[in-house]
Parts: C-alpha cells; sequence; structure tokens
C-alpha cells in the first residue's frame, strides 16, 4: 500500500510545475490528447486558450526574480480559482499557461476568460510598499471542423500575439 501511495505521490510530482503547482506541459499534453478525443466524439464547444503575462521581463528586471516567482505562483493560483471543475491549467513555459475550456458555451468561456484579466489585473501585489501591476494578454480559439491540437495550439499563440502586438492586456479570439 505504501508502495502504491508513493509511486501516485511520484506520478503527481512528475506532471507538476515545481514553482507554480499547476500542471506542467507534459501533463497538458495528455489532458489535450483526452480533451480533443471527446470533441470528436460529442461535437461539444472546446475552447483553448494561452495567457501571457504582460511586460513579465520588467518585473524581474525592476523588482528581482524572487517577486517575479511570487507573481507566477499568484497568477497561476488565480486563474485555477477562476476556472470551473472540468476546466485545465497547465504552465506551458516562462510565464504562459494554457487553459482547456471543454464543453463551454459563448457566454461562460467569455466570462470565464474575462473573470481572469479582471482579477489579475485587480490582484493587491505589492514589493517595498510599491504595487507590482500585473495585467495577461490572452489568446483565444475554439476546435473546429477538422482540427487536431497542434494547428489550435498555434491558432491561439497568433491570438495571444495579436494582444500583445495590439497594446497587450486584452483578449483576442482566432
Amino acid at each position: 500500500m505504501d508502495q502504491r501511495r508513493h509511486v501516485g505521490d511520484q506520478e503527481r510530482k512528475r506532471l507538476l510545475d515545481p514553482l507554480t503547482r499547476v500542471y506542467n506541459r507534459a501533463a497538458l499534453n495528455d489532458r489535450l490528447e483526452h480533451e480533443f478525443r471527446l470533441w470528436k466524439k460529442y461535437q461539444r464547444p472546446f475552447c483553448l486558450a494561452v495567457i501571457d503575462i504582460d511586460h513579465f521581463k520588467q518585473v524581474n528586471q525592476q523588482f528581482g526574480y524572487e517577486v517575479g516567482d511570487k507573481a507566477l505562483k499568484i497568477v497561476a493560483r488565480t486563474i485555477y480559482q477562476c476556472l470551473r471543475d472540468t476546466d485545465f491549467i497547465a504552465r506551458f513555459g516562462g510565464e504562459e499557461f494554457v487553459i482547456l475550456l471543454p464543453d463551454a458555451n459563448d457566454d461562460t468561456r467569455t466570462e470565464i476568460l474575462a473573470n481572469i484579466s479582471h482579477t489579475i489585473r485587480k490582484l493587491p501585489l505589492k514589493f517595498k510598499n510599491e504595487r507590482v501591476a500585473i495585467t495577461v494578454s490572452i489568446g483565444a480559439t475554439l476546435f473546429s471542423g477538422q482540427d487536431t491540437p497542434t494547428p489550435v495550439l498555434e491558432r491561439a499563440d497568433q491570438a495571444l500575439y495579436q494582444a500583445k502586438n495590439s497594446g497587450r492586456n486584452q483578449i483576442i479570439w482566432c
């Protein structure tokens, strides 16, 4: 029994990002494949969004990596708290997160993404009595037609870069 528990603990650790304690890219790949198969079978709305912390390099440069790490942890936790039980978050790399919103209608997914953006913008993050303003840019898309995960991820990433190039702190659908 102890060995089984130990193996389960090791498996969970393998799938979690050590800093933010949300899922990592390996877990994302597994979950994305699972949700993709369900989407193919049932054709329910399936949204994928890429979230990037705006001007994160400046946060690290101005306040130090400790504050940057703290910001990553807080942003990850905030995104997680804005999601439904059926949704999924993973740290994609650096200051980027990917969320999966399966079976979310237009109103639901719009509300979730807007709530993430709004809640992060209002975070009371401070360092030495100076407010550290954090905003995010979000690129989102829906699975459709003959989509597979790779082009959907690329489309969401393109939407993210449109959001960044259009002034940041916004949600772009592609």
